[in-house]
């Protein structure tokens, strides 16, 4: 799929590191996903994180419209 190597290697290094924190956040808070927005300093890490993830499905989008008008 031609994914970046050091993108693999990152996500290989720090997938175990955010499952296990993750699933530590998720005891401390006794299983309440609210438990991760309960802090105005999370609610905008949290709104960053989607306002970066929408950004980048924006090429996304034109590449599919630029292929969707050839056919």
């Amino acid at each position: 799929y031609r994914y970046p190597i050091a993108c693999m290697i990152l996500g290989l290094i720090l997938g175990p590191l955010v499952e296990e924190n993750f699933y530590r956040g998720l005891k401390i808070g006794r299983g309440d996903f609210t438990y991760f927005i309960s802090t105005p300093i999370s609610i905008i890490l949290w709104i960053f994180i989607i306002v970066v993830l929408v950004w980048g499905l924006l090429p996304v989008k034109e590449w599919y419209n630029k292929i969707k008008k050839r056919i």
